[in-house]
């Protein structure tokens, strides 16, 4: 339980110190990720469609506020947020009777993973009515939550324990964690949804219970409403051997259960919304259905574009994935990267002595779920996000693989190579507070300095 007990400690203190040195609405896309918050805080968990666009009618303070924090930091690094400025932004009240229809595109994503920081501002209304008490009420909450899901993952992993303690310390986890994000949640029911998984898969010969199919459901469904692109890491369930359901067909069946039922929430949820959330035509020429009959009509060459397009960005998405913080306009040294990076492979391939043994089907399961889950989510980036025709995968960020981290590394575990982290969980707990700091002094010279 050291480890455990350990990232628990170390996510609460450092998730604290992300939400407050990070200067208010300085993660990618915040702003809008706190109206649909407070939206959902007040009890609605639909958006309004008005006019061609979806939002809600909420308080003119909170666009004003935002707009005034954040001034002209996102995007321009040499731009510094004055303290001065965060401390006049605790005067600006909420004055809930003046209300505006403000747009925002997070409209689209279903209230579930809002519901931490949507919980943080309706409490912090009880004794405030600041605006940025309010954004910071949020952000804590979903420090809690998130906390709590990555230490609930970590503890039921069966094994790569050291792997998903590393992976769960990740700068940008780690910062998004400590936003009011969306991604918050979603990074860690990802966490979650993988480690029952193994649980389910290496758990001792007694047959599980129906609790045990329950849970798994459960996340399954949480990880269609919160982000529809990481569905087809229910087909971890096909982990187990035969054994534990008792018959092929049984497998088969819990299989596309778990499936079904994460594909059944998220389009729930885009039945909900169709008559809400406008039609995805924007700047950018983007126009979603001809991208689809693209993409149908040639799908060799659709294949053909994203794998030139991961060969070029590769670099450039794993620096994103280790952490390139505030609106992706916050480097962290180099060498820092390179080494947390070198981390993460030299304990995936050196932690499988401790844990049950993965079989080679074993591992074709992780990386056809590895594989259709990258295709799943390249393909929706291509045809909502990309221009008909562009020889690249439009809006594509490292962090959107987070949720992928462990299934990836967890490929390398192997027998043959072994250290013994539970024995030296001391340097692993080591780098992780190293690896906390120097990602805060990144966040601290780039918008203090």
């Amino acid at each position: 339980m050291r480890l455990e007990r350990a990232l628990l400690a170390l996510a609460l203190c450092f998730g604290t110190a992300y939400a407050f040195l990070t200067p208010p609405f300085q993660v990618p896309d915040e702003p809008q990720h706190f109206f649909r918050a407070f939206e959902v805080s007040e009890g609605r968990l639909l958006p309004i469609g008005r006019e061609g666009q979806s939002g809600d009618w909420l308080p003119e303070s909170l666009p004003r506020v935002a707009a005034d924090v954040a001034g002209q930091a996102p995007f321009h690094p040499g731009v510094k947020v004055p303290i001065a400025t965060i401390r006049r932004a605790f005067a600006d009240r909420l004055e809930p009777q003046s209300r505006v229809f403000v747009p925002f595109l997070t409209s689209a994503y279903s209230f579930v993973p809002y519901l931490p920081a949507a919980a943080g501002i309706r409490a912090a209304r009880f004794f405030s009515d600041s605006v940025l008490v309010l954004f910071y009420a949020g952000r804590l909450a979903n420090v809690l939550v998130g906390g709590w899901l990555f230490f609930a993952a970590l503890r039921s992993a069966p094994l790569g324990k050291p792997l998903f303690f590393l992976l769960a310390l990740a700068p940008m986890a780690m910062f998004e964690m400590a936003s009011v994000s969306a991604d918050a949640m979603t990074n860690g029911v990802g966490f979650l949804f993988t480690a029952l998984a193994l649980a389910f898969a290496f758990a001792p010969e007694p047959p599980p219970g129906r609790a045990v199919f329950g849970r798994l459901i459960l996340v399954a469904v949480l990880l269609g409403l919160t982000k529809p692109g990481y569905v087809f890491l229910t087909g971890l369930v096909l982990l187990a051997p035969v054994e534990r359901f008792g018959s092929l067909w049984r497998k088969a069946a819990v299989a596309l259960g778990t499936l079904g039922s994460s594909l059944a929430a998220a389009g729930a949820w885009s039945l909900a919304i169709r008559n809400i959330y406008p039609p995805f035509h924007s700047a950018g020429g983007l126009d979603p259905e001809k991208q689809l009959s693209i993409l149908r009509s040639d799908p060799i060459g659709a294949l053909e574009v994203f794998a030139s397009f991961y060969f070029r960005a590769a670099p450039s998405l794993a620096n994103q994935y280790v952490g390139k913080l505030g609106w992706i306009d916050t480097h962290l040294p180099r060498v820092f990267v390179v080494a947390f990076l070198a981390s993460l492979l030299v304990v995936a391939a050196t932690c499988g002595c401790e844990g049950p043994s993965v079989r080679r089907a074993q591992r074709l399961v992780l990386l056809g779920v590895l594989a259709a889950s990258l295709l799943w989510m390249t393909a929706l980036l291509y045809v909502v996000f990309t221009p008909p025709g562009a020889p690249y995968v439009g809006s594509t960020q490292g962090r959107y693989f987070l949720p992928l981290g462990p299934v990836a590394f967890l490929l390398l575990v192997n027998r043959r190579l072994c250290i013994g982290w539970g024995r030296r969980a001391s340097l692993l707990i080591g780098w992780g507070l190293a690896t906390e700091i120097v990602a805060l002094a990144a966040i601290v010279e780039r918008f203090y300095l």
